[in-house]
């Protein structure tokens, strides 16, 4: 073909729902608003992608204002927190996860090191609130309802605050001195902490409805769950929130030198590194499967790694006491079977799996609830609610 010959027709013998033609090229694409994976996964709705870019450019005090927008306790939540938006993280596909948790313990500690103060009160409010429990939801409660200029009073029964931060985690994962700085940021606020103060009886709440515009519960679970088959009266029975608030208070009880703790959540895992430090040989006896115990990954090979003993997917049937040899634990095998709802599960006991353990005392860590009960001469009780 030379430059004077005419340039043939083509015909298309297509349509546009194959060639895409038409007003279709100027659509523009919808844009929807939805929080990143590790945002929706964290507990207190934390802007963790906002404080991290801060983080990253080396701004640490604005990455601290932003963090402690949700949580007062960056510093405590950096070391005790399970960190699910580690496992939700988008680069948890590519080159492994962000380490969020550590970055936010970073940060905490540098604000405490810096001695970082949260903003005076700049619009102070008339209304008065009392917050009934200085635990971390107490004192959160305190936090958030003073920053927005309210008068806050805080009620707790206990010598000190911190709840069962204080009472309940061990020294060794929750140093006193980090504890003792973030509660005390939060109270320099202006709140008026009333420590010793047990709000129970009637009266009390009489009180608090005369003195205050609002009342906020903060109780906590101090109420230990109990395992059906085994008689909590005997001298070898001690509850784990019991180990671990006499433990931490510098006196750890006697219980002989073989110790079982039964449970798999943190709790028991901290219940058994602290009997472990106390001097005694501890085996831990839990229903689920090491892959499907609550407690983190980490603190699990953590007590393997101090010598405590794991027995997974098992759970006690009978205690028999011997006398002078101690305990006969009988156990079997079972198959764990978690639910939908959360905190319901299925266990089925495998058959000739029987097996027996060697103790001189047990340490149930199973869970704790509410305990409602001082409270049902004041307040109207339905199960776990209370009407308000």
């Amino acid at each position: 073909m030379n430059a004077n010959d005419a340039v043939p027709t083509i015909w298309t013998t297509g349509n546009t729902e194959v060639f895409k033609t038409g007003t279709w090229r100027s659509a523009l694409p919808q844009h929807i608003h939805a929080p990143s994976p590790c945002h929706a996964a964290c507990p207190v709705n934390g802007d963790i992608a906002e404080w991290i870019g801060r983080a990253r450019e080396r701004d640490f005090r604005g990455a601290w204002e932003i963090l402690t927008r949700h949580n007062p306790f960056p510093a405590v939540a950096g070391r005790i927190c399970h960190h699910p938006c580690e496992a939700a993280c988008n680069r948890a596909g590519f080159d492994g996860s962000l380490a969020i948790c550590r970055l936010e313990r970073h940060v905490g500690d540098t604000a405490l090191a810096e001695a970082w103060a949260f903003a005076p009160i700049e619009a102070p409010r008339e209304e008065r609130i009392a917050v009934v429990g200085g635990g971390p939801s107490g004192l959160s409660a305190a936090f958030h309802l003073r920053r927005r200029g309210y008068a806050v009073t805080l009620f707790e029964s206990r010598p000190e605050l911190g709840g069962l931060m204080r009472y309940g985690i061990p020294s060794y994962r929750l140093a006193r001195s980090v504890l003792d700085g973030e509660i005390a940021r939060i109270v320099a606020l202006g709140i008026d902490v009333r420590c010793g103060e047990s709000m129970e009886t009637p009266d009390d709440f009489e009180r608090l409805r005369t003195e205050f515009d609002a009342v906020y519960l903060a109780i906590g679970a101090r109420c230990q769950k109990r395992l059906p088959r085994l008689d909590y009266t005997r001298p070898w029975v001690m509850d784990g929130a019991d180990y671990l608030a006499r433990t931490n208070a510098g006196a750890p009880p006697a219980l002989g030198r073989r110790v079982v703790v039964i449970g798999g959540g943190s709790a028991a895992i901290d219940v058994a590194r602290s009997a472990r430090r106390a001097g005694h040989e501890v085996t831990i006896l839990a229903l689920e499967s090491v892959a499907q115990m609550p407690a983190q990954r980490e603190e699990v090979a953590e007590a393997l790694e101090e010598g405590i003993v794991l027995v997974d997917g098992a759970m006690l049937t009978e205690a028999i006491d011997t006398g002078s040899a101690g305990l006969l634990l009988e156990c079997v095998r079972v198959r764990f079977e978690a639910g939908a709802p959360r905190g319901q599960f299925t266990v089925t006991p495998l058959a000739q799996s029987e097996f027996s353990l060697e103790a001189d005392a047990i340490v149930p860590s199973i869970g704790q609830d509410p305990d409602l009960a001082p409270l049902s001469a004041a307040l109207e009780a339905e199960g776990a609610l209370l009407k308000a």
